[in-house]
């Protein structure tokens, strides 16, 4: 019985492994075009609720606010931390010498280039710039924050995450290619079972990222719903973190997906030498690990929908500030 070629399958196996970071690179690289045109509309409306503040808003709200955000910031710091720790523990133990340098300076190039960008951001004022200002311009507008609230220090924050973000994101991007290379001794049973377990670890990691960070993104702007006293900006604030969230799960599918493919490639090879049975071979990539079943893949699957999660548990959160208390 012949089986069946994936034409997407047979695309990636006459690909150099290298070529695995382009995608979710891509993904990064439209999403961000994307909201460059369809953000001005936001960034418009955003900064106009920033003129004035309407009266009677709650103080107690306004520090609730700031704390639902320190919190998400020291959550995203502290994971962009361990993530960067779990990825180069990770290469050092797979990568040494010229190789490793090979990938690191891929991922410096990544850095670079994201370093840049987001300078292009600041100083032309692109739209994607109103997530930071619409809420940093309301801190400027409360009296009871100007004069109790490192504001400064709030700016050098928001400043290391988003450099942070770059480094992180870049790593992942860059280290990528190695969980396809070939291995020096060939492709083995043990080497694909070592393989998938090292995929599903990085996208883990990446998984809790990406949240994070959305989460991050999301308490953040919702604070100046808090500070200007007005709900007119809550759907709009929903509306970005979902297109961001939307767009940090077609990364992560843009990650998972083509190395998965690529993997059970491989296998193909492996259960040949076996002598595995046509009709056995579904049984077998399961067992390992290998196939895309979405019954054999529902964590995965969990794990990338994730961010898209973020705004209905964003606003959970943030509507933890207005329960009365003893609630």
């Amino acid at each position: 019985m012949q089986k069946t070629k994936n034409p997407l399958n047979q695309h990636l196996k006459g690909q150099p492994a290298i070529h695995l970071a382009l995608y979710p690179i891509i993904v990064f690289i439209v999403g961000h075009l994307m909201f460059d045109e369809i953000g001005n509309l936001f960034a418009v409306h955003g900064l106009q609720q920033t003129e004035s503040v309407l009266p009677s808003a709650n103080y107690h709200e306004v520090i609730s606010g700031g704390h639902t955000w320190a919190a998400s910031a020291n959550a995203y710091l502290l994971i962009m931390l361990f993530t960067m720790m779990i990825l180069f523990q990770w290469i050092w133990t797979k990568a040494r010498g010229r190789l490793a340098a090979f990938y690191l300076f891929i991922s410096g190039t990544l850095i670079s280039l994201g370093l840049t960008y987001l300078i292009h951001i600041d100083v032309n004022n692109r739209p994607i710039k109103a997530i930071f200002l619409v809420t940093f311009r309301s801190l400027g507008l409360n009296e009871h924050l100007q004069k109790n609230l490192a504001i400064n220090t709030v700016s050098n924050i928001l400043a290391t995450i988003n450099i942070l973000s770059i480094i992180v994101t870049a790593m992942l991007c860059a280290f990528a290619p190695l969980l396809a290379r070939k291995p020096i001794n060939g492709w083995t049973e043990k080497e694909l079972f070592n393989r998938v377990k090292d995929l599903r670890l990085i996208t883990v990691v990446a998984s809790a990222f990406l949240i994070a960070g959305t989460l991050h993104m999301h308490a953040w702007m919702a604070w100046s719903t808090e500070i200007l006293n007005t709900e007119s900006l809550e759907a709009v604030i929903n509306s970005v973190t979902f297109y961001w969230g939307s767009v940090f799960t077609i990364m992560l599918a843009a990650f998972y997906v083509p190395i998965s493919l690529v993997l059970q490639n491989r296998a193909e090879a492996v259960m040949e030498d076996q002598h595995v049975e046509m009709t056995k071979r579904n049984e077998w990539l399961s067992r390992r690990g290998l196939s895309l079943q979405i019954s054999n893949q529902l964590p995965q699957v969990v794990g990338i929908l994730g961010p898209l999660a973020t705004t209905p548990i964003g606003n959970i959160l943030s509507n933890l500030n207005s329960l009365p208390p003893g609630q």
